[in-house]
């Protein structure tokens, strides 16, 4: 998700279109980076959705 952030959030927009409202994801290396990386990079994008 992180190397095709673009990917992921067309994807959690679809869902949302769908009246999906919860996403979960599972870190694929050490899990503080990732967690800080998806508050950085991906959180704020998926919370515009809506």
């Amino acid at each position: 998700m992180l190397d095709k952030p673009a990917a992921f959030l067309a994807d959690a927009e679809a869902y949302a279109a769908l009246g999906i409202s919860e996403i979960q994801v599972l870190p694929d290396r050490h899990p503080v980076s990732y967690t800080h990386q998806i508050a950085e990079r991906i959180a704020p994008a998926v919370a515009a959705i809506g």
